[in-house]
């Protein structure tokens, strides 16, 4: 029901009810094709944890330093540990963010927001995908889904399993609506621009901008020097191998960039005439 705010965790009947209210009350297709949930815990609780880690951070990590105040160490170590856990007890119960699709658009409902988030799939102007380093490993973070004058529609790694289902069915919705329309733009000797990369029908190149969290340095390549193209994620970036071998590979970065997902296919499509292959690595 729209203004419902549920704190206790939704039970796999419950999402899927809910999502099949949703699903009829929009006219996104009935019962949904993906539900998930991920939890949102309070302010007060992080502050909380917070407090407990620097609590054990002060007694256990840095044990050298103690010996320069050991007459207060241990206590204040303790007074940060305690305060911890009684502001994790006395914090709000979580609460509950669920995300669904069906064969229309998608639905959210926030916890913090009264009426649910309604995309319709014709709607969609672009998905970008954020990737985050963990224990030396890239994992998927995000998935964003922009509508004109809509509020985004963003799956994070709280849903777990559901952020990479999200993801593929965002791909596999928006691919035959926009490339088309990118590969005509192509055809008419327009180049198609992914953030900071440049497909041309003369070939392919990089500028990073100013803002950009990338150190690679800006190229450009004709497609009669392009060996292979090996792309990851997708909408992660890609490496140009040029010829002849021993020429260092080139990056471009698509993390988070508009429909950067698709690049790798327009690519596919740019370098058939030329001979140039082109993979993707999911990852």
């Amino acid at each position: 029901m729209a203004g419902e705010l549920e704190r206790r965790r939704p039970a796999r009947g419950d999402l899927a009810a809910e999502g099949a209210r949703l699903g009829a009350s929009f006219g996104l297709g009935g019962a949904p094709q993906g539900a998930y949930r991920a939890r949102r815990r309070s302010k007060q609780w992080g502050c909380g944890a917070g407090l407990l880690g620097w609590g054990a951070v002060l007694a256990f990590v840095i044990p050298e330093w103690q010996h320069h105040w050991a007459s207060g160490w241990e206590a204040g170590a303790g007074v940060l540990a305690a305060v911890g856990v009684v502001v994790m007890t006395l914090a709000p119960r979580s609460k509950w963010d669920r995300l669904y699709w069906y064969p229309a658009g998608i639905a959210q409902r926030i916890s913090t927001e009264p009426e649910p988030r309604i995309l319709r799939w014709p709607d969609v102007t672009a998905v970008r995908i954020a990737y985050e380093l963990d224990d030396e490993s890239l994992l998927l973070a995000s998935c964003i889904v922009d509508g004109p004058g809509s509020t985004p529609i963003e799956a994070d790694r709280r849903y777990q399993g559901g952020l990479a289902a999200f993801a593929r069915e965002a791909e596999r919705v928006i691919e035959p609506r926009l490339l088309p329309g990118l590969i005509d733009a192509y055809e008419r000797d327009q180049p198609v621009v992914f953030g900071d990369l440049t497909i041309a029908r003369a070939g392919l190149g990089y500028q990073p901008s100013r803002g950009s969290r990338a150190s690679a340095e800006g190229w450009w390549l004709p497609w009669p020097e392009v060996r292979v193209v090996k792309a990851h994620g997708p909408g992660r970036g890609l490496y140009v191998h040029p010829k002849p071998r021993g020429r260092g590979k080139r990056w471009a970065g698509l993390e988070g960039v508009a429909n950067g997902l698709l690049a790798h296919r327009l690519i596919e499509h740019a370098a058939a005439p030329h001979g140039v292959p082109v993979t993707l690595s999911r990852e």
